[in-house]
């Protein structure tokens, strides 16, 4: 189908009838027609007849855009209305936000209602390859050049759960997509910086006017962009919006997604900001609905940041005031769960060019000797406190003042480990920060002689159940289904996970060769003169590789305390 395209503002803005008359599908088909130019005019009688005889698609882009003055979006609904009888062969879509469409009086009669779905990484993945080849014909760059940076930004979404998560969103891929182009094919390492550098973007796009071009493409009606109208310094508006994430995490029901920010407070606290007496509160209200970036509307009366992360990002900037850390560490012994995200984010803010203040989180979070009813808030406290420390870097060189900080939040690490304090997602997180800061547990660590010292938990004899009665699960050998009684010999297991020094003190000895290791492993057919057999993901195949080949990793020089996992 061929596709016409027509921007639903600049219609409103020099293709409707005066106020107050009646619009029809004249008034669109106009307008595509002066949209064309000179150039293309003679075009127009040509495009009509393939509309009317063949179809089209015709895409009409932003109805909430419109602005409701002047009945401008009921002129709107009738000149589509109108153009739809008149072309009844071409199929018409029309974009607005979720919100605003919700309102009976927005409704065009005869159309489907649907909602755009998350990006798949199909489709992530396109976006960025044609994002970065269309910047290399627009910079005039290597084609080569631009393919790899494509590469690495598609490299980094995918490494990074977090990436992956927001890329769904085309507004925040395209924020990153132009993050990544803008620092010359990278992104920051440290998420802080990652989430620093997007909320300055989303800002300035939220702050941009919205300009709509007259036929000769100069600006009609010229707007200030917000600082400048309210007569306000950018960062008085940030500090308003890192109060307003505070406040809105702060009294959010729900740990998940964002929370709704009332339009009282948000265009109250701008009035209030302002030092221009021409505002008025109707005007703001219109300003901040018809712009996507850091605050959008998702409701009548009702704003949230685009994700999650923001929010967390923008409550973690308030709390690094003048209270910090004592405010942000009570919030934390008060609803963990909460404000965990939030936390670290402030640590790293905070602590930007200056580890004396990731310490000093660390310490107000976990200043305390191991207690022996400790609540979990406690535990989950003393971790944040020990992640805190490790992502900033604060363990590079520990000063004596220092010594006895890390000593006590190493002591709740151990006490989380083995007394299973936390969820397990928490402990494995706390034996990782504990094989950083030193774990000198029995089991764990490496005796004098350079091998393993493992502390084993003996299992005894007996039958478990093993398998599922869902037939419709994914196997590998065909053991899984149906569910069934296995009697397995006594055994002993490893009370700790293995470690890398651990299973390479194993790989050096040339443990995969040696057969009485492997007499069960080699009747099961899994094991043959050193080799094992391994089962290749990509093509469904299985083979005998050389043991020691597959954890390439650990051929480095081994990490006494780094777990596997």
């Amino acid at each position: 189908m061929l596709p016409v395209r027509v921007v639903l503002r600049d219609l409103a803005a020099r293709g409707l009838p005066p106020v107050g008359q009646r619009a029809n599908g004249d008034h669109l088909w106009n307008f595509i027609i002066a949209e064309l130019g000179e150039t293309l005019a003679e075009y127009a009688p040509h495009l009509k007849k393939e509309l009317q005889e063949k179809g089209g698609l015709i895409l009409l882009d932003g109805l909430d855009e419109v602005p409701e003055a002047d009945a401008r979006r009921v002129q709107v609904k009738q000149a589509v209305q109108g153009f739809t009888a008149d072309f009844p062969r071409c199929r018409f879509v029309v974009t607005s936000r979720t919100y605003a469409y919700q309102k009976q009086d927005w409704k065009l009669p005869g159309f489907a209602e649907v909602v755009l779905a998350p990006f798949g990484w199909g489709q992530i993945a396109a976006f960025v390859d044609n994002w970065y080849a269309h910047l290399a014909v627009v910079r005039n760059q290597n084609r080569e050049d631009a393919q790899g940076r494509a590469a690495l930004l598609k490299a980094a979404i995918q490494r990074s759960a977090r990436l992956r998560e927001l890329a769904e969103r085309p507004l925040l891929l395209t924020l990153m997509a132009s993050l990544h182009a803008w620092r010359g094919g990278n992104l920051p390492e440290k998420r802080e910086e990652l989430y620093a550098d997007t909320v300055d973007l989303l800002l300035d796009q939220w702050e941009s006017p919205k300009v709509v071009r007259g036929p000769d493409g100069k600006p009609l009606l010229p707007e200030p962009n917000l600082a400048e109208w309210l007569r306000v310094d950018r960062v008085a508006v940030r500090k308003l919006l890192d109060r307003l994430a505070f406040e809105a995490h702060r009294d959010q029901p729900d740990l998940v997604g964002t929370a709704d920010i009332a339009q009282e407070r948000l265009v109250n606290g701008l009035v209030t900001l302002a030092n221009n007496p021409d505002v008025k509160p109707a005007r703001v209200i219109e300003y901040v609905r018809d712009r996507a970036g850091l605050l959008a509307a998702r409701g009548v009366g009702v704003y949230a940041f685009p994700h999650r992360t923001f929010q967390e990002y923008l409550a973690a900037c308030y709390l690094t005031g003048p209270d910090y850390p004592d405010e942000l560490a009570a919030l934390v012994l008060a609803d963990g769960e909460r404000w965990r995200e939030v936390a670290l984010l402030a640590g790293a803010k905070a602590a930007r060019g200056a580890t004396a203040a990731a310490w000093n989180l660390a310490e107000a979070l976990c200043c305390h000797p191991v207690a022996p009813r400790a609540t979990p808030a406690r535990y989950l406290a003393a971790l944040l406190a020990a992640q805190t420390l490790i992502e900033n870097g604060a363990l590079a060189q520990v000063s004596e003042r220092n010594r006895p900080k890390a000593e006590c939040i190493r002591g709740w690490l151990r006490a989380i480990a083995e007394q299973g304090a936390l969820a397990p997602v928490d402990r494995a997180a706390a034996g990782d920060a504990l094989a950083i800061m030193g774990d000198d547990r029995s089991g764990v660590r490496l005796r004098p002689d350079g091998l393993p010292d493992i502390a084993w938990c003996e299992v005894p004899a007996g039958e478990f159940i093993m398998g599922s009665e869902d037939d419709k699960l994914v196997t590998y050998g065909g053991k899984e289904t149906p569910q069934h009684r296995l009697k397995l010999d006594d055994y002993r297991i490893s009370k700790y996970p293995v470690t890398v020094a651990q299973f390479s003190a194993f790989l050096h000895d040339g443990g995969y060769k040696i057969a009485r290791y492997w007499r069960q492993a080699e009747a099961a057919g899994c094991w043959r003169d050193g080799k094992v057999r391994v089962y290749q993901w990509r093509s469904g195949q299985r083979s005998y590789e050389e043991g020691g080949s597959i954890p390439l990793a650990i051929q480095a020089p081994p990490t006494p305390y780094r777990t596997i996992r």
